[in-house]
């Protein structure tokens, strides 16, 4: 058994026909491209085996692609809001049945679909997990950056331009503000992290607000309105307004955050476990179900090899005389 991942854009040089994009194309998350028999350089998805994954993000073309000549089992991995690419999921409702598994952070979309699984969103962009508690020297932190196109986008610029001049005491980063090399840098040394997703959607959240909790932070947060579903909000400030953001802003203290440092632990545990990308964790799956399908085959056999003995010592257990050898005369 293998996992490989289509990555985007790959499928539009090769007609939407992915039995014919060579192997080399792809990204093997868990490194098992050397088992699954077909290592020639000029392999292509089409010779990928039975038993083999294939995982495709969703988007426009992959929704679309034609999977004749596959024997490998596809399966699909949906990353992008709802709010923003409702779409896909209505697409999904219809067409998700026929992949092996439809991976989702859409709960909905798991309630329509047998073979949907959640994965739920995260990821970090920390170039290594802290292993001891941060030091907090400073009290709120802001990474911005140059990108308009969301609500979440402007609302971030709006809030940064509103710190420069109405609360100074908030550190900007990102490009016109300060440099980062790691973004540990924005949120170890804070009390507090203001993080603004792109858009609101439930069950979306990204790597922002995982870093943030690496890092011990108070994430003062506008995003995901049913997060805390998934963290304990006491170790939060969940906003819903420009407004919400700013006054938590002026709050910030030493004295709040000591109050909810215990939910802030509590967080930063759950976000280790999602630091994980969605598609190692949809890996995971795969693998957590084949090895349960074995397992379950093991056990089938195993009570068939017993069911078969039990018939066969039935010969043996009535009245009847075990038949005996005898010499021929």
């Amino acid at each position: 058994m293998s996992i490989s991942l289509l990555p985007s854009g790959v499928l539009r040089s090769y007609g939407e026909d992915l039995s014919r994009i060579p192997l080399r194309h792809l990204q093997w998350p868990t490194g098992e491209h050397d088992d699954c028999g077909t290592r020639e350089a000029d392999a292509l998805v089409g010779d990928l085996k039975a038993d083999d994954d294939l995982i495709l993000t969703a988007d426009s073309r992959s929704l679309w692609a034609s999977r004749r000549n596959i024997r490998c089992r596809v399966s699909i991995l949906t990353e992008q809001p709802f709010s923003t690419q409702g779409h896909f999921y209505t697409l999904l409702r219809w067409r998700g049945r026929s992949y092996h598994r439809v991976f989702t952070h859409q709960i909905s979309l798991c309630h329509a679909l047998p073979n949907a699984r959640l994965v739920e969103h995260g990821g970090t962009t920390l170039q290594a997990l802290p292993k001891t508690p941060s030091v907090k020297t400073a009290m709120v932190s802001l990474v911005d950056s140059t990108t308009h196109h969301l609500p979440g986008h402007r609302l971030c610029h709006r809030v940064a331009a509103w710190s420069r001049t109405a609360c100074k005491t908030t550190q900007l980063y990102g490009p016109g503000y300060l440099a980062l090399s790691d973004k540990t840098e924005a949120h170890a040394p804070f009390r507090y992290s203001v993080i603004v997703e792109n858009s609101r959607s439930k069950g979306y959240f990204t790597e922002k607000l995982i870093d943030s909790m690496l890092c011990s932070n108070v994430p003062i947060y506008w995003g995901d309105p049913s997060i805390g579903s998934y963290f304990d909000p006491r170790g939060m400030v969940v906003c819903e307004t420009q407004a919400d953001i700013q006054k938590a802003i002026v709050q910030a203290s030493s004295e709040d955050y000591d109050r909810r440092r215990p939910f802030v632990d509590v967080n930063q545990w759950i976000a280790k476990r999602l630091s994980r990308s969605m598609i190692h964790r949809a890996c995971d799956i795969l693998h957590d179900e084949q090895d349960s399908q074995s397992q379950h085959h093991s056990i089938l056999n195993a009570d068939g090899f017993r069911k078969n003995a039990e018939q066969r010592d039935s010969f043996h257990t009535g009245n009847d005389p075990v038949p005996q050898l005898t010499k021929a005369a």
